[in-house]
């Protein structure tokens, strides 16, 4: 069986921002209960250095994906497709290979764990407010990725799917048996 799970870009973005206000405060929250929080402006080095974590946290976003769907079939990087769409302006990562939801999850889910919930997990322990916005932000740059996890929460761990090519989503390759 072939059959198509896919969601327009337009519906992605209305679904990140429904989720955005119970991220902020399921994030900021605990942060600002553990840390006596005292805001002053930022420095431009600061802010500069900022912007460049950003810019390679992208970057390793993607990578994240990368890795663990080259890992989790034959192909390797030859099944593994970067680039970035001009219409939305966003970077991707596409792999052309069947691989298991299980792999499709934990390819989706690395990035958000590792750029958003363990940065925002240790400025709960040492109060930097950066990064904790640092991994509020990438939380949110996660939202596509808790979409697909959650496109595939009715499929069986071993059931191969497909990431849909141009579409936000994936094409699911056997049968839910």
């Amino acid at each position: 069986m072939i059959r198509e799970h896919t969601i327009t870009i337009k519906q992605a973005n209305m679904y990140g921002l429904v989720m955005f206000l119970p991220i902020l405060v399921i994030t900021a929250l605990p942060f600002f209960l553990l840390n006596d929080v005292h805001f002053s402006g930022p420095s431009l080095s600061h802010t500069l250095s900022f912007i460049l974590l950003m810019a390679g946290g992208i970057v390793v976003h993607e990578l994240l994906h990368g890795v663990v769907w080259a890992l989790g079939q034959r192909r390797g990087w030859k099944a593994v497709k970067f680039g970035f769409n001009k219409e939305w302006l966003t970077p991707y990562c596409h792999c052309d290979q069947p691989i298991s939801v299980l792999v499709y999850r934990l390819g989706a889910m690395t990035p958000l764990v590792v750029l958003g919930i363990i940065p925002l997990v240790v400025s709960y322990g040492n109060g930097s407010f950066s990064l904790w916005l640092y991994g509020f932000i990438f939380t949110m740059a996660a939202g596509g990725d808790m979409i697909a996890i959650w496109m595939v929460r009715h499929l069986r761990w071993n059931s191969k799917v497909m990431d849909h090519p141009d579409k936000m989503g994936f094409i699911q390759i056997e049968s839910e048996k």
